[in-house]
């Protein structure tokens, strides 16, 4: 509870003072960063870009920040994964991001085991982009980025049952969705 009001102080505090606003990019910069560079198949540099620009909205919207059932993080997620998804449509391919060929070409694998990288790597990422856009967020902080229901819950703004529910659903629905396509994606 402690923590909350003086995180609550610190945003009543930013929305007055831009430097006090330092603080809580010290505190979540890392979070969002990360969580972008992993929606972009770990691109660095535009996970940069994009949490720059997510922190250069939140600044600009922080006196419109409430605290109505919904964490500051959780406000910050929402601004990162919209600037995120106005960052696909500039590039008119919000869907999935191109594989990085870099990452396949370890010297120390073979082609057969870099084919496989790669083809497995496609793969997983087809059946991906078929879920819904809240969905895929989900599945990737669970089991990309190893969050807990309950952080995913607090991050998404949605209660921890409804997220496992979701994590549930969505898991039923890629294992039909794999099986539907045969030994294709086995």
């Amino acid at each position: 509870m402690n923590q909350i009001s003086n995180e609550k102080d610190l945003i009543k505090l930013a929305t007055k003072d831009k430097d006090a606003f330092a603080k809580l990019y010290e505190i979540y910069a890392n979070r969002i960063h990360t969580y972008l560079r992993s929606r972009l198949n770990g691109d660095e540099l535009l996970a940069d870009d994009i949490t720059s620009i997510t922190f250069e909205k939140a600044l600009k919207n922080l006196k419109s920040f409430k605290w109505q059932g919904v964490s500051f993080s959780a406000w910050l997620y929402k601004i990162a994964n919209n600037s995120l998804i106005d960052y696909y449509r500039k590039q008119n391919s919000h869907k999935t991001t191109q594989l990085v060929h870099d990452n396949y070409s370890d010297k120390s694998e073979n082609i057969e085991e870099s084919a496989a990288k790669y083809d497995t790597d496609f793969r997983i990422k087809s059946v991906l982009s078929s879920l819904s856009e809240n969905e895929r967020e989900i599945i990737i902080l669970k089991f990309y980025e190893g969050y807990t229901n309950k952080s995913i819950a607090e991050k998404i703004g949605l209660s921890e049952t409804n997220i496992g529910t979701i994590i549930h659903r969505t898991m039923i629905k890629l294992r039909d969705l794999i099986l539907s396509k045969g030994d294709i994606y086995m």
